[in-house]
C-alpha cells in the first residue's frame, strides 16, 4: 500500500514536534520563574537549604531565560551570565580554603567566644588558640582560613521533575492524530 500524504504528514509531525517543544519549554519557564517568586524584600527571612531562593530585587528571576532551536528540535533552559549567582545557587558550592595576600604573612581575624557571649577569653583558650589582645579586642592569626560554601538551594531541576508530567503531555499533545 502506497501512502499518497506522506510529505504532509511528515510536515505535519515536524510541525508537531515543534510547536509541543515551544510549548512545553515556555510552560517549564513560566514555573521556573515562579518557583523564585517568593518575596524577601528586606532580606529578613532568606531562603534555608533545601528550599527555592527567595526574591529581593527580581533580578535572578529576570535572569532565568530559555532559546528554542527549531532547526534542530531543541530547547534549553538556565540563567544568562548576569544572574550566575541562580546557578551558583542550584547547585551550591565547596567551602574552599582562602590563603593569606601575597605581601600579609598572616590573616587577622578577630576572636568571638563560641557560645555568643561577649566575655573574655580564658587563659586556656588565650595558650590554646594562641589569641593576641590588639587595642583592646582579641586575634588570632592564620596563614590561611576556610570560607563556607553556599548549601544547595534548588528551584530548576525541583521545577522540571514537579512538572514533568504536564510538560511531556504539552510536547505531545502537539502531534497529528491518525
Amino acid at each position: 500500500m502506497v501512502i499518497i500524504y506522506q510529505r504532509e504528514f511528515n510536515q505535519a509531525v515536524e510541525q508537531g514536534m515543534v510547536d509541543g517543544l515551544k510549548a512545553g519549554t515556555v510552560f517549564y519557564h513560566a514555573r521556573a520563574q515562579q518557583a523564585v517568586n517568593k518575596s524577601n524584600q528586606r532580606g529578613t527571612k532568606p531562603s534555608q537549604p533545601g528550599e527555592p531562593p527567595k526574591k529581593r530585587t527580581g533580578f535572578g528571576q529576570q535572569n532565568i531565560v530559555y532559546e528554542i532551536d527549531e532547526e534542530a528540535v531543541r530547547s534549553r533552559m538556565g540563567v544568562t551570565k548576569n544572574g550566575i549567582y541562580m546557578f551558583w545557587l542550584e547547585i551550591g558550592t565547596r567551602p574552599k580554603r582562602v590563603a593569606a595576600g601575597r605581601k600579609a604573612r598572616a590573616l587577622m581575624i578577630p576572636w568571638r567566644p563560641p557560645d555568643g557571649s561577649t566575655r573574655a577569653p580564658t587563659q586556656e583558650e588565650i595558650d590554646n588558640i594562641g589569641l593576641k589582645k590588639i587595642k583592646g579586642q582579641w586575634f588570632y592569626f592564620r596563614t590561611s582560613v576556610m570560607r563556607g560554601g553556599i548549601k544547595r538551594r534548588p528551584w530548576m531541576l525541583v521545577t522540571l521533575r514537579k512538572h514533568r508530567e504536564t510538560i511531556t503531555r504539552l510536547m505531545t499533545s502537539k502531534f497529528p492524530k491518525r
